[in-house]
């Protein structure tokens, strides 16, 4: 007998699945989440405000009771934190905690332009859909087979030909501006880029490095017999970068070949990675001043990668708190029926929320388009705090679904494919991610692409044999190579 599923309504009222026995992983889970905030603000008032004050990212003191809110919030959540890493949804939590919630809570009291009073209610929903997504995510799907499956030889051809195929066409599309940007003057190129893109060569682009490539590493680095897919992918993150310079082109190859070494060791835990956030914050503040390659580290990803996109926060809320909350109007289908805000009705960039708030921080002709993360676009711009428990709620449905669909493909496969996807949820909108950015392809292809019977059901049926089972097994993973 198969065990029984639980209820969607279980998962909101169980306790945490790893409490007791796991005390102490939850302890060094907080510890490590508190640490890194530390080093964090220290490295923002250190270098990050000094050196980057004139684009709003500004420190000042903050009181005893802003603090104390801050800290106890980060304590909480990371004690909710899964630890383990052994499903996909705690990658993607992981990146959106690492890049998004801790450096928000961090620093939105102090650039934002309403009092830091002001920031409480929908920080303070920050952190409980945090927990929400933490608890929906904890509980681990039951057994229900050999959860190694990889793509077989059939599959894994279609996936080549038809990435040298729209690698093709990208280059005939963009050769004309195609070059390696340096890696400090990159907007020529992403301007140049971004004049050139639209329709479907934008969709063509995106799915190229969203699905395509990131797939190929991921069974290149997973399966050592298929290596050479591993650097063709890597390749096609290479001709991202000479098309639009976006430097995280560069960086998830690298990422992904990282995260696949570590997920091996065995008592790899997440808070090991926050830790390594931590240690990259205290040796930034410790020697940006005397050492150029920490001071591009820190550029790259502690101001790029997280100071950025964690300022949004503050920019998004100041801007539709004020003139008018979106109420979702700018998602495609429910512009349908929810009508746009009175005071961006004319504004010619609606819908793009990200270049309506370039152009109110950076000018009409600035051209900044400053994307943002689901909290921040679908939650905080939409509805304030309620629309952050909102996006938490769906966001946390995503994670299960993708946590469910997986299932049976192998792990480590898996658990890389997610660096990518945590990346890009850091800096999309869901309903985004979900079209544009293949988010729905995955669900799509976890759900269709998979063994076609269970070893499991083979067993019961064969009378407890443990012969018929090592056959059925067998059977089923000569037909998965032929797939």
């Amino acid at each position: 007998m198969l065990p029984d599923k639980p209820s969607p309504f279980s998962l909101l009222t169980q306790g945490h699945p790893d409490r007791g026995s796991d005390f102490f992983e939850h302890v060094a889970s907080l510890i490590a989440g508190v640490v890194y905030a530390i080093t964090f603000r220290q490295v923002y008032w250190s270098y990050i405000s000094l050196e980057w004050e004139f684009t709003g990212l500004i420190y000042r003191e903050l009181g005893f009771f802003e603090l104390a809110f801050i800290y106890v919030a980060i304590a909480t959540v990371s004690w909710f934190m899964p630890y383990r890493i052994d499903r996909p949804s705690v990658m993607i939590v992981w990146f959106l905690y690492a890049i998004v919630y801790v450096p928000t809570m961090a620093i939105t009291m102090m650039i934002g332009l309403l009092p830091g009073v002001s920031y409480g209610p929908v920080l303070a929903a920050f952190s409980v859909g945090f927990i929400l997504i933490c608890r929906v995510t904890a509980q681990k799907e039951a057994n229900t087979g050999d959860s190694s499956f990889r793509p077989g030889k059939t599959f894994v051809g279609t996936l080549v030909a038809i990435f040298l195929g729209m690698t093709a066409i990208i280059f005939v599309i963009f050769r004309d501006i195609m070059s390696f940007a340096s890696i400090d003057d990159v907007y020529v190129q992403r301007f140049a880029a971004a004049d050139m893109t639209g329709g479907a060569s934008g969709y063509l682009r995106a799915y190229y490095g969203s699905v395509f490539a990131p797939l190929l590493i991921a069974i290149g680095i997973t399966d050592r017999s298929r290596w050479p897919l591993a650097a063709l992918g890597s390749s096609g993150f290479v001709m991202a970068y000479m098309i639009d310079a976006s430097k995280i082109s560069l960086a998830i190859p690298l990422l992904m070949i990282a995260f696949g070494i570590a997920i091996r060791w065995r008592k790899a835990r997440l808070y090991h990675l926050t830790a390594g956030m931590a240690v990259i914050c205290l040796g930034s503040a410790l020697l940006t001043s005397s050492t150029r390659l920490v001071r591009f580290i820190a550029d790259l990803v502690l101001l790029r990668t997280i100071s950025i996109p964690a300022q949004t926060f503050a920019q998004y809320y100041d801007i539709f708190s004020q003139k008018g909350y979106t109420w979702w109007s700018n998602v495609t289908g429910l512009n349908l029926v929810i009508p746009p805000p009175a005071a961006f009705r004319l504004d010619q960039f609606w819908p793009v929320l990200g270049q309506i708030v370039g152009a109110e921080y950076y000018g009409f002709d600035s051209r900044v388009n400053l994307n943002a993360n689901p909290f921040v676009g679908e939650g905080a711009a939409a509805a304030g705090w309620f629309g952050i428990l909102i996006i938490s709620i769906a966001l946390a449905v995503f994670l299960r679904m993708l946590d469910r669909l997986s299932s049976r493909w192998d792990r480590q496969l898996v658990l890389v494919l997610m660096v990518p996807i945590g990346l890009t949820l850091t800096n999309v909108h869901l309903s985004t991610f979900l079209v544009s950015f293949g988010g729905l392809a995955w669900l799509t292809l976890f759900r269709f692409y998979k063994p076609t019977s269970s070893p499991i059901s083979v067993f019961n049926d064969s009378n407890n044999d443990p012969l018929a089972f090592a056959n059925a097994t067998t059977s089923l993973r000569a037909d998965e190579q032929r797939r």
